[in-house]
């Protein structure tokens, strides 16, 4: 999405498959998602900026909730079923939700825009 706006590319989002990204592994590497999930967690004074989201997670999202897993950077996906490589930045937990309730929403929005198409 990103390389076709520098492009000047329309863009087209099928859809997210069975998994649809649920949070990143470390919050301070997505500051929107973090800055909601302090003042969840916090109250709405806070952000990133004033708690230390990492450490404060009282669940273990392999063990309480089964249908997740890890998607990493190069496409690899942990299940929690075999031996987890260190999760290194860019890690996002992933949740099993079927096709239908994953959705199409990228960034809050569809993108409808087909390639191929001719522009209005």
């Amino acid at each position: 999405r990103d390389q076709c706006a520098a492009a000047g590319v329309r863009f087209f989002f099928k859809q997210w498959g069975a998994f649809k990204p649920q949070q990143p592994v470390y919050w301070h590497e997505d500051r929107v998602a973090g800055d909601a999930r302090a003042k969840e967690v916090f109250g709405p004074e806070h952000s990133l900026d004033t708690v230390d989201l990492d450490s404060c997670e009282t669940f273990d999202f392999m063990r309480d909730f089964p249908d997740v897993g890890v998607l990493y950077r190069d496409g690899y996906f942990y299940d929690g079923l075999e031996y987890q490589p260190h999760i290194g930045s860019g890690c996002w937990w992933i949740e099993r939700l079927g096709r239908a309730r994953a959705g199409r929403l990228l960034d809050g929005r569809e993108h409808n825009d087909l390639p191929w198409s001719v522009a209005k």
